[in-house]
């Protein structure tokens, strides 16, 4: 794996590009989980945004990866803007593994509906 988010774009890019067709899931997720080991959740955010463009739909895993570069970075706003899509994506926030201390500050703001 490339060591920051651009080299990692570029490779994932010139694959895209060499097969034409659209990545499988677990290479945007493994994209995305370098942007936001780095702590690069404005170009994680800008990937996410790209890979719903193609038609690929994030799961759970896709969204704990990102919370878990939230929780390293301490990025509450970006957390809640992932937050935000998970529901809109439909995914539940009871199927997301969420980082020590966040399920409980959700809970309390959050309809139950959202982890059910």
């Amino acid at each position: 794996m490339a060591t920051t988010t651009e080299a990692a774009w570029t490779a994932f890019a010139d694959k895209m590009r060499e097969a034409d067709a659209v990545p499988p899931l677990a290479a945007w997720n493994e994209l995305l989980d370098t942007a936001a080991q780095t702590g690069e959740l404005d170009k994680a955010l800008w990937i996410l945004g790209t890979m719903k463009a193609t038609g690929t739909k994030p799961t759970a895993v896709t969204y704990e990866l990102l919370l878990a570069g939230c929780a390293k970075s301490g990025d509450r706003q970006v957390a809640f803007s992932l937050i935000e899509q998970m529901w809109d994506d439909k995914v539940l926030l009871g199927d997301v593994t969420l980082p020590d201390g966040m399920e409980d500050t959700l809970r309390a703001i959050l309809p139950p509906e959202a982890f059910d």
